[in-house]
């Protein structure tokens, strides 16, 4: 009887340590899309039917108060489970809060609502900060990313040496998709480029598309290294004048590289895919964790030390710090030649800007692909100031001066147009007076937005170059094109009706182009377009009927809607009213 009583006992034990079991769920550093900030971070999530615990990492200055607002939840869905308590950290600064550490950073534990045990993705969102992490996964895996097939396949190719660096002004083309995006994240990506004319200042805002798409077209002076920013991540890549390429970026696992609890993880995980330019190269960069910047692999206390330390040690510590990551390099069997020739190329440039700006004349960074280097004019700046330039430097030094002069006054003057003149190097030349047209592009782009602009379009642009030829000026933004003539009883009641949408719109991307004929007085033109805000052309006999003919436009007022890729998207025969065209341009916009 009594053996009978054990075995009850025991039996029913073990039923109660599986519930107990099956009730609690834990999840080690939990994978995750996309992260909008890098001040919190997760490290593990438990699920009970009581609660659910978020075991987090917060990031900050030392001293830095620890403080959450009463606005932090967990959504999965439409359903939200709001911040119960915390340990360390103050709601809403409410109770007095731990600080950040000399560390710059705290491990903190908080406490939700309980979120369902077969929730397998949730979101952190903390309303008052705006910090928000999408697509945390509650499975030991990464989330689910659809790759196409011919991704999956394709392998780095074969190996070929890095193209020649020579001077060549052409523009560069990256097509692209965002795997795993959606329009409810809140990304942002950034091309920042090593130009030689801006550094350390080049960026460029790149617009997503609601299906990831996107799209980015860049005037290049040599083969230019680069970095695709999203969000708090970046990838390294190398773009060549005169060529395109397109690029698969998965989300999640370039999210996690950049993130402290994830990185080792997926520093080495393929985060992006190339075709085109430069393809085996930059997919490497994608794949290998190799920073292009010595500093990056220090520790804060260890470049602190450095800084202590006189002119001879420091060069000392920073020479045998290249050499072992060289020697570790030279015997890393995964990595191609290429990637190899790439990565020394940029920590030999990086290690004469680090010696230079301390005061330090280094040898010249003879390598062959030193051009290549990220950091490359930061170091031909600095060391500039230690010794003579070359006569390119001193070009490059003459171009800058001449572009951001143009850029202040709003134009070229005539001393600006002498110190052109004075460059010696060709292509530097062109290359500046490309961006020079840029800058008046702009410059024209503001008066069409605060007044109206009178263009002319030479009568010897005919055929299928019209259209080109008006839309150059305004790559990269909405336009809407308005046939009209002064005659015209229609069309200046639509300009009345207008002027509400411009106004709601006047914030956005848009251009309004205004395009009339011949049977248009030039008096009685120029007279009426001096109230219309926007590009006035009044274009010859052969340009206006080619235009109306190859477009549709058998009546006026006629419109043409433009997308910021250049691809017309709507065409009209008559006013077909405010609300359509709103929401055309929205679409133009990529909105």
């Amino acid at each position: 009887m009594r053996s009978l009583w054990v075995f009850c006992f025991v039996w029913l034990l073990c039923i109660s340590v599986e519930a107990a079991v099956s009730e609690r769920r834990e999840v080690e550093h939990p994978c995750f899309i996309a992260t909008n900030t890098s001040k919190i971070e997760i490290r593990k999530i438990i699920l009970t039917d009581a609660h659910t615990q978020v075991d987090a990492v917060m990031y900050g200055n030392p001293g830095e108060p620890l403080v959450l607002s009463s606005n932090t939840f967990l959504t999965a869905g439409k359903a939200s489970f709001r911040l119960r308590e915390t340990d360390k950290v103050s709601i809403d600064g409410l109770t007095e809060p731990d600080v950040i550490p000399e560390s710059g950073h705290s491990y903190v534990t908080l406490s939700f609502d309980p979120v369902p045990r077969d929730t397998h993705e949730i979101n952190f969102v903390e309303k008052d900060f705006n910090w928000k992490i999408w697509g945390i996964q509650l499975v030991d895996k990464e989330p689910y990313v659809y790759l196409p097939s011919f991704l999956e396949s394709q392998s780095f190719g074969t190996d070929t040496e890095l193209p020649t660096p020579v001077l060549k002004v052409g523009r560069n083309i990256i097509n692209g998709y965002v795997l795993g995006y959606e329009p409810s994240m809140e990304i942002e990506m950034t091309l920042h480029l090593a130009d030689w004319m801006f550094p350390e200042a080049w960026s460029k805002q790149v617009k997503i598309l609601p299906d990831g798409a996107f799209h980015i077209e860049t005037n290049l002076l040599t083969g230019t290294p680069a970095r695709l920013q999203v969000n708090g991540a970046s990838l390294n890549l190398l773009m060549m004048p005169g060529e395109e390429m397109m690029v698969y970026i998965h989300l999640p696992r370039l999210s996690m590289s950049g993130s402290e609890v994830l990185k080792k993880t997926f520093r080495n995980r393929q985060k992006a895919w190339y075709t085109g330019s430069c393809e085996a190269l930059n997919t490497e960069l994608a794949t290998r964790g190799y920073p292009l910047e010595l500093e990056a692999f220090l520790t804060s206390d260890e470049k602190a030390e450095m800084k202590e330390m006189s002119a001879e040690d420091y060069q000392a510590s920073l020479v045998s710090l290249m050499d072992k990551k060289k020697n570790a390099l030279t015997h890393d069997k995964k990595v191609s030649q290429t990637f190899r020739n790439y990565v020394m190329a940029n920590w030999n440039v990086d290690l004469c800007r680090l010696l230079a700006q301390r005061g330090i004349v280094p040898d010249a960074s003879d390598d062959f692909y030193s051009w290549y280097g990220y950091r490359y004019a930061d170091y031909q700046d600095a060391v500039c100031k230690l010794r003579e330039p070359s006569v390119l430097w001193k070009d490059i030094t003459g171009a800058r001066a001449v572009i951001q002069d143009c850029m202040k006054k709003k134009g070229l003057t005539s001393p600006d147009k002498k110190k052109l003149e004075e460059i010696q190097t060709t292509e530097v030349r062109n290359f500046t007076s490309e961006r020079i047209k840029q800058v008046e592009v702009l410059v024209a782009r503001e008066k069409a937005v605060k007044g109206h602009v009178v263009e002319h379009l030479d009568t010897l642009v005919q055929g299928a170059d019209i259209l080109p030829a008006i839309l150059a000026a305004h790559r990269g933004q909405a336009v809407l094109l308005d046939f009209w003539a002064t005659w015209c009883g229609p069309c200046k009641k639509s300009f009345t009706a207008m002027r509400p949408l411009k106004e709601s719109l006047s914030g956005k991307d848009i251009v309004y182009i205004y395009l009339t004929g011949p049977t248009s007085p030039e008096l009685v033109w120029r007279g009426a377009v001096s109230g219309m805000n926007g590009v006035h052309y009044r274009l010859s006999k052969p340009q206006w009927d080619y235009l109306c003919k190859s477009y549709g436009i058998t009546g006026i007022p006629g419109y043409l809607v433009i997308g910021y890729d250049g691809k017309l998207l709507a065409r009209y025969v008559g006013f077909p009213g405010v609300d359509v065209l709103q929401k055309d341009l929205l679409r133009a916009m990529g909105q």
